[in-house]
């Protein structure tokens, strides 16, 4: 089992296609880095204790202490408790509710920028090879959780070095902390601990960085596609080759059809005079231009030549000017500049030839 599955991810070669990863996506599959998620979560946390709270608290210790340096004062009536109640309930969630928010809008926040707005059911739809032990232990000791295991290690070591440094610098001056005051001691440890996020959050962000592109690298190494998938999903969307080259053939058939039933209506015919043939048409009243309604070369062009000589259509043999109109003018086009007096020459001498046969 474990050479086929090595077989099958060495045939694995070509990237996955757009489809492939919209599909992948669908079913809730997408590229995750939970050191991001965990990075958030902590600069979230940072911002409520460190920037938030400490205003907040002021502002509750304001509500609070007369309540208690003055209890005397409360009327322990049923009206003015319940009053009481709900005005600190009031103020308190006023300042509590942006911390709190904080805190559980950031892991939302942090899925959110990588899973993005789509939510996908399909993950938790029950699967057997979840409950399977022998799926489970090869999942514990897969190489994905080896290098989670080297990656939190790492993380352990660097972390703790930067921190070990960090309180070492200040064990020299350890000492002095005694002779400080209350507040120049809350203003030390203040600055300490903000220097303590920003060392952690700064490594932290450099590793959920790296960890996401190699999530972003594993998630598309696994979704790699072999030649035959490849054949395969290009048939479903693009089509068989071969019932394409048969609808081709028929938009072809009826465009020739098509074709051929204008050559009745044509004012003339130029011809090569048998290598090629052009059928153009002129109506002074609702055309700008002469246009070309039907073009052939070979047995087409000996085929146009019939159905005009059928239908008493003028044939007029002009090399230069049925080449160019063959190369240049597409069907149902009108004809460039440069053909105008040529065409027009043409146009004349069939009318002066009308004109005789009446």
């Amino acid at each position: 089992m474990a050479e086929d599955n090595e077989k099958d991810d060495d045939q694995k070669t070509e990237e996955p296609t757009q489809k492939r990863l919209e599909e992948a996506q669908k079913e809730g599959q997408v590229p995750v880095s939970k050191d991001i998620i965990h990075w958030i979560m902590l600069a979230a946390c940072a911002t409520v204790f460190l920037l938030i709270l400490p205003f907040s608290t002021r502002k509750i210790a304001k509500i609070l202490i007369p309540l208690i340096s003055m209890p005397h004062e409360i009327l322990f009536e049923a009206g003015s408790i319940n009053h009481l109640i709900k005005s600190l309930l009031s103020k308190l969630s006023l300042f509590l509710a942006l911390p709190l928010g904080i805190l559980v809008l950031a892991p939302l926040a942090a899925s959110m920028l990588q899973i993005g707005t789509s939510i996908s059911f399909s993950v938790l739809a029950p699967k057997l090879e979840r409950i399977s032990p022998l799926k489970g232990m090869g999942r514990i000791f897969s190489k994905k959780n080896l290098v989670e295991v080297i990656k939190s290690i790492v993380k352990i070591a660097v972390l703790g070095t930067a921190l070990f440094f960090t309180f070492k610098r200040q064990l020299y001056h350890i000492e002095a902390w005694i002779t400080l005051s209350l507040k120049e001691l809350y203003t030390l440890l203040q600055d300490l601990i903000w220097e303590i996020f920003l060392i952690v959050l700064v490594i932290l962000a450099f590793i959920a960085g790296l960890d996401y592109l190699f999530q972003r690298y594993e998630f598309l190494k696994q979704l790699r596609m072999t030649k035959q998938e490849l054949k395969e999903e290009y048939k479903e969307t693009e089509g068989d080759p071969i019932i394409r080259q048969k609808l081709r053939q028929l938009r072809q058939e009826r465009a020739r059809k098509r074709m051929m039933a204008a050559i009745p209506t044509a004012t003339a015919v130029v011809t090569n005079p048998t290598h090629f043939a052009v059928a153009i048409l002129w109506d002074q009243k609702t055309m700008s231009a002469p246009k070309v309604v039907a073009k052939g070369k070979d047995h087409i062009a000996l085929k146009i030549r019939e159905i005009a000589q059928a239908n008493k259509v003028p044939i007029v043999e002009n090399p230069p000017l049925a080449r160019s109109l063959f190369d240049s003018v597409e069907l149902e086009q009108e004809i460039q500049p440069q053909h105008y007096k040529a065409v027009a020459n043409i146009i004349h001498l069939v009318a002066k030839i009308k004109q005789r046969q009446f």
